[in-house]
């Protein structure tokens, strides 16, 4: 049995030199709340993992200081 959750619309796409990508979206009421929803308990669920040290809520400082002291390996 296939569920209808909404309608996502990728409108635009455009790949970056570094891999990324820009995607522009357009959703409608239903997918809206959904990815809300689930984006904000999945973001609830990464905040409270005590066991996991890669993910962690920091300011636009923090970020900062720790990108400048990672280390960049070349292979």
């Amino acid at each position: 049995m296939q569920t209808k959750a909404g309608t996502i619309e990728v409108t635009d796409y455009v790949e970056h030199g570094d891999g990324s990508a820009t995607l522009v979206v357009d959703t409608d009421p239903d997918a809206t709340r959904l990815l809300v929803s689930v984006g904000l308990r999945r973001l609830l669920e990464m905040a409270v993992d005590k066991e996991n040290n890669e993910y962690k809520f920091e300011d636009e400082n923090e970020r900062r200081s720790t990108e400048s002291t990672e280390e960049v390996r070349v292979d």
